[in-house]
């Protein structure tokens, strides 16, 4: 290790600005950003090309809104890439690629760095791939890591070399896999400048300490093409007329074809728009399509634009050069340029029938200033979003609002988080959190924003109720986790709401309720179709609603509007020039005992059919005969295979009051009914499974069919094992993985059921050699929401599986 003496001489205190550029290698200098306790320095080798980075400094983004470390940097314009391999000297700080606007210490960056040992950040569980940033300059930070099972994070086969290109206002992550590939991470965006400071960058997490990081194979490459847009003003006025936004176009090399897709704020016109090069034209959606071809250098756009009247303005566009990735476009993409919190002077009036949404910005901190940052998140509809800067249930944002009706409430955010360390919040009403399971709300979802229903663990809701009496009242939102970040809040008193596609764009929601889902010979029920809308909203709409064939339809009632029966047993309801929220109700009666349930089919018409969301299964109550049997029966296999029913297989669990699956009614499952995960299983293999229990005579080699319904990726996999081999199951071990929809190996997103080989991931031809007697394949849960009709065990290796998916009679495709 190398030793350094530091002397302190007052001949060399001068300031800053005197000082002189010290380039070093590809690098035009190199300096300490802030004033860490200990300075840094850079040593090169010319010959291996190698860079030897002291880490010092208390951080880069570590709950904190300036940094402080180490950085070699070089002034660059326009798009590029820079990339190496960082090399950890120490156990101790964090180390990588940064992209950085100025020198300043709370300047705004996009950084990928490597944390240099287990202990670091507490993170050692998720990988050791950082994506940090601070998207608004003196804003907040995230800094959390990646999963190591995610593409491209740091694994075994993912130990090396980073890579970040800058393309407009878009930083997309990269790490090279083994066999030499860049896969892609992540992408995250800030308004970026033309000219940037490119570089390596390295801390110690502690102001008093050093490290080292050493850096090989760094290199900057430019890209060809980048899109600036500049706009006329850095503040916000609602409403206003903007002259002469201005999109510049500059092409290192010739492209063949440019893409450019101006996505205006939420709200806004454009006009009077007018391209120096190339093809310019409005869109059905308002946006800006600009189309260069065999574009060299240089070309301009120009449009006015009126705004909106959101509190703040974000510019979304895109661009794609024909090679690389789509990038948001560079330059001022916000308004105001400078967000800062707004509080509501007035408890937020709360619409007794149409979600209500509520800017976080728009609350009042409780604690310090310091417990919430700011970013920039050009994926959300206003571009603002807010991050968490602390762990403690003691920093509170504070909203009013005021209820019209006394009634249940609900809430869902708009929230994003990184990893397992920045996936939750704490969140009451009228009460500050507690700090505990009973204010715990987790978010699923990773590295994006999405919409979650606020949720609590003690006592376990999903989405939580609130009961409201008519007046004001607070919410408090409280920290949890740093890095985990939400950019607004929406109140409804509707619980069944497909919040999935909600956002500050939507005018109406549709959903179908039915009174009672348990099916009983003769009862009637009352089914009831609500559009929860704006008050403005009038579009042309209509809805046409499908009951189970043979139950009879009476009371039919629209709130507006016109409602009737048709001749094919549908009820049609058209909502034409009828404005705000609106319903129909109707009844159907159940008909014989030899039905065991009904499904309603409906679409709604906006433009385009639309199936009709909500409830839409009336069926009976069932339940595994066979649960935790010591002795289960196996089924013989004839001529080499059986086939076993998902709802007869032997349920086995470790938590009789929380089951692992259920079973559940559809029609186009063989018997009418499947398996369904009820809950997940995470990143470890319980013993909550299904068994599948058979016996063969003829010892060979035997595979696995399966008939699955997988509707997303997020809900598309299980465990699977033979025999005790699923005991042994850690991770990387080959029955990880997923049940293939089709024989291809492909997964099918939908909501029908698909036939396909049972396979792992990295072996879609997974078999076994068997011996005579009894054996078991099992299904453990992986994921909540993924279904299992039925599974075949066989030792003909030859058939098609989709040869046993049930032949749609002719009549079901013919129209009268």
């Amino acid at each position: 290790m190398k030793q350094k003496i530091y002397f302190l001489l007052a001949l060399l205190i001068i300031t800053p600005c005197a000082i002189a550029q010290e380039p070093i290698g590809i690098f035009d200098d190199h300096l300490d950003i802030g004033e860490p306790g200990i300075p840094g320095t850079v040593e090169y080798d010319a010959g291996s090309g190698q860079y030897l980075v002291d880490a010092v400094g208390a951080t880069i983004g570590n709950r904190s809104f300036t940094d402080e470390f180490h950085f070699a940097f070089k002034e660059m314009s326009g798009s590029f890439a820079i990339e190496s391999k960082p090399w950890p000297f120490d156990d101790m700080g964090r180390g990588g690629l940064m992209i950085r606007q100025s020198l300043d210490q709370d300047s705004i960056h996009i950084s990928l760095l490597m944390s240099s040992g287990p202990e670091s950040d507490g993170n050692s569980d998720l990988g050791s791939v950082f994506p940090t940033f601070r998207t608004l300059k003196g804003g907040g930070s995230i800094r959390d890591g990646d999963p190591f099972d995610q593409p491209g994070g740091f694994t075994d086969e993912h130990t090396g070399p980073i890579r970040l290109e800058r393309i407009g206002n878009s930083v997309h992550f990269y790490t090279k896999n083994t066999a030499g590939e860049w896969l892609w991470l992540q992408s995250e965006a800030a308004a970026f400048d033309e000219t940037v400071l490119a570089g390596l960058a390295a801390t110690t997490e502690n102001t008093n300490e050093i490290a080292y990081f050493e850096f090989t194979d760094v290199q900057i490459i430019e890209l060809p093409l980048n899109v600036m847009r500049a706009l006329p003003t850095d503040s916000l006025e609602k409403g206003a007329t903007l002259t002469n936004v201005t999109l510049t176009a500059k092409a290192r090399s010739q492209v063949a074809i440019a893409t450019i897709n101006e996505i205006m704020p939420m709200g806004a016109r454009a006009s009077n728009i007018q391209s120096s090069a190339g093809e310019a034209t409005v869109n059905g959606d308002g946006a800006i399509d600009w189309v260069l071809t065999d574009f060299d250098g240089e070309a301009t756009l120009t449009y006015d634009v009126v705004l909106g009247q959101n509190s703040s303005a974000a510019w979304r566009g895109i661009f794609n050069d024909g090679e690389n990735r789509d990038s948001f476009i560079g330059g001022q993409a916000l308004l105001p340029q400078a967000p800062e919190f707004t509080p509501l002077e007035q408890p937020l009036f709360i619409d007794p029938s149409f979600p209500t949404i509520v800017q976080v910005e728009q609350g009042y901190w409780l604690g310090a200033e310091t417990d919430f940052g700011l970013m920039l998140d050009l994926k959300t509809s206003e571009g603002i979003s807010v991050v968490a800067m602390t762990s403690s249930a003691q920093s509170i944002l504070e909203i009013p609002i005021s209820i019209q009706e006394s009634g249940t409430y609900y809430l869902f955010g708009h929230v994003r988080s990184e990893d397992g360390n920045s996936d939750s919040f704490h969140f009451e009403i009228d009460d500050y959190p507690a700090g505990d399971n009973s204010s715990y709300w987790s978010v699923s979802m990773k590295k994006n924003f999405a919409n979650e229903w606020v949720s609590s663990s003690d006592p376990a809701a999903d989405p939580r109720s609130f009961q409201l009496e008519a007046g004001d009242h607070y919410l408090y939102l409280a920290n949890r986790e740093d890095s985990a970040s939400i950019d607004w809040l929406c109140i409804t008193n509707n619980p069944n709401l497909d919040i999935a596609n909600f956002d500050e764009e939507t005018e109406f929601f549709i959903t179908r309720e039915i009174d009672d889902t348990e099916y009983q010979t003769g009862k009637t029920y009352e089914v009831t179709i609500s559009r929860p809308a704006s008050g403005s909203f009038s579009s042309e709409m209509s809805v046409t609603d499908t009951p189970p064939a043979g139950w009879p339809i009476s009371n039919l009632n629209a709130s507006a509007g016109s409602a009737a029966i048709n001749d094919q047993g549908q009820v049609e309801w058209s909502l034409t020039g009828v404005a705000g929220s609106q319903t129909l109700t109707y009844s159907v009666t159940a008909p014989g005992d030899d039905i065991i349930g009904g499904l309603f089919e409906g679409t709604y018409f906006y433009y385009n059919p639309i199936p009709l969301p909500g409830e839409d299964v009336i069926a009976k109550s069932f339940s595994f005969q066979n649960v935790n049997v010591d002795s289960p029966v196996a089924v013989k296999l004839v001529n080499g295979e059986a086939m076993i029913e998902a709802e007869d297989a032997y349920l086995f669990t470790s938590n009789d009051a929380s089951l692992p699956f259920s079973i559940r009614f559809a029609p186009g499952a063989s018997q009418e009914l499947y398996a369904y995960a009820e809950r997940g299983g995470g990143s470890s293999i319980t013993m909550d499974e299904l068994d599948f229990v058979f016996e063969i005579t003829e010892p060979g080699t035997y595979r696995a069919i399966a008939r699955t319904r997988t509707p997303s990726g997020v809900d598309d996999s299980f465990y699977v094992g033979m025999d005790d081999d699923i005991q042994t199951v850690t991770i990387g071990y080959r029955f990880e993985g997923y049940i293939e929809l089709d024989e291809l190996g492909v997964r099918i997103y939908d909501d029908e059921f698909h036939t396909g080989w049972v396979g792992v991931d990295g072996n879609m031809d997974l078999s076994w050699d068997l011996t005579a007697g009894v054996h078991t394949f099992r299904i453990h849960i992986r994921e909540d929401g993924s279904m299992v009709d039925w599974v075949m065990l066989t030792n003909n290796l030859d058939q098609n599986p989709a040869d046993l998916e049930p032949v749609t009679a002719i009549d079901d495709f013919m129209l009268y």
